[in-house]
């Protein structure tokens, strides 16, 4: 059985602030923000991944990009996808219907941590992977 590699935790928030600033998503933006770092249990141990934001006072947000971390490797991209590796064109952005299935998936894995059922994160969190997988993997 592999051993879980247990991070401190403000090594993980320095490790995606590092990430995002090297991919020019972070602190060097005009008008930057961070979301909420979000801890995804995988069958490997943890992933952690943050969205950044440009966030100008007289507008809507849009994404800037996301970072990842896990297993001691960061990675950035323009969408989680590209984050966790899928490559860019298996992707439409603004597509809708994606769009709405991401978020509707997100809200179940964010309802079932607060209720603590590990059992429905994990059928949210597969049907995320089902959704994002390219086609053909």
């Amino acid at each position: 059985a592999a051993s879980a590699r247990t991070e401190r935790w403000s090594d993980v928030l320095d490790r995606l602030q590092r990430t995002a600033d090297s991919a020019g998503i972070g602190r060097q933006r005009r008008n930057p923000r961070r979301g909420r770092v979000l801890v995804l249990p995988t069958a490997d141990g943890l992933l952690y991944s943050q969205a950044h934001y440009e966030w100008p006072a007289d507008a809507a947000p849009t994404l800037a990009g996301v970072a990842t971390f896990s297993h001691g490797a960061a990675r950035s991209g323009n969408t989680l996808a590209e984050a966790l590796g899928s490559p860019r064109g298996d992707f439409v952005p603004g597509d809708g219907a994606l769009r709405a299935s991401v978020l509707a998936l997100q809200r179940r894995m964010s309802d079932a941590l607060r209720r603590g059922d590990w059992t429905a994160f994990g059928v949210a969190f597969d049907g995320l992977g089902r959704l994002l997988r390219p086609p053909g993997r």
